[in-house]
């Protein structure tokens, strides 16, 4: 709750306060503020319908707004933490040759704010509130469960909703396709209209690459800079 009030005092800002801290302001990762419509953002396509806020280890705490700064210092440390071990336990039993060294030497954490305003369905928004992607993370952890309206793609492309639920919701993302050479694919998700319309809120924490590194795994050598790229280039 701790984080939906400083997420939603941030949100009541008058726009003005709002895009003094977009993606450009951090230029560091995809952390920053993104609005509805906007045509710039590398965290959501212009036709989504939602506003986020990505918050991450990478960038001086001091930098995000006064808003967040009670979630940072009361439940940030303590949440990674829970998140940390419960991608450790799924890297043991994945058993994937080098990639417990891998998450423990250049694997970071952000956290994607989302707020979905009440919108009625039209024929232009093509009956999605968030559009099918997939994310750039090792694993995406929705650690406070999920709201109704997201959508997974199944084997030979059958989708299915998900009840909301307050259980920890994990699954795969580029990242571990990306160093799998394809073994495990990320998931391919979205978000419906489902029943009548409300806004919705989610919160997503992504395992990824730190920013300015070079990685070494299993043959491959990149930076991290060219794992966003290529990962952005899938858009």
């Amino acid at each position: 709750m701790l984080l939906k009030h400083s997420f939603s005092d941030f949100l009541k800002q008058p726009e003005v306060y709002r895009k003094q801290f977009l993606q450009a302001y951090f230029n560091t990762g995809f952390d920053g503020y993104s609005y509805m419509g906007q045509k710039d953002s590398s965290n959501q396509y212009d036709t989504d319908l939602l506003h986020s806020f990505v918050l991450s280890e990478f960038s001086e705490t001091e930098k995000f707004p006064s808003e967040f700064r009670g979630f940072f210092n009361a439940e940030w440390t303590n949440l990674i933490s829970k998140i940390e071990s419960i991608e450790l336990n799924l890297i043991q039993k994945l058993n994937v040759d080098g990639l417990l060294e891998f998450y423990g030497n250049s694997v970071g954490h952000m956290l994607s704010c989302n707020y979905y305003p009440v919108v009625e369905k039209t024929v232009s928004t093509d009956a999605l509130r968030l559009s099918k992607h997939i994310d750039v993370s090792l694993f995406t952890v929705f650690v406070f469960g999920i709201d109704e309206g997201f959508v997974f793609q199944k084997e030979h492309q059958k989708s299915e909703a998900l009840f909301a639920s307050d259980d920890v919701l994990i699954f795969p993302g580029y990242l571990l396709e990306y160093l799998t050479n394809g073994k495990y694919k990320a998931l391919e998700h979205q978000v419906d209209f489902s029943g009548m319309p409300k806004e919705r809120f989610s919160f997503a924490f992504f395992s990824i690459p730190k920013p300015d590194i070079n990685i070494e795994f299993q043959g491959l050598n990149f930076s991290s800079e060219t794992y966003f790229n290529d990962y952005l280039s899938l858009f």
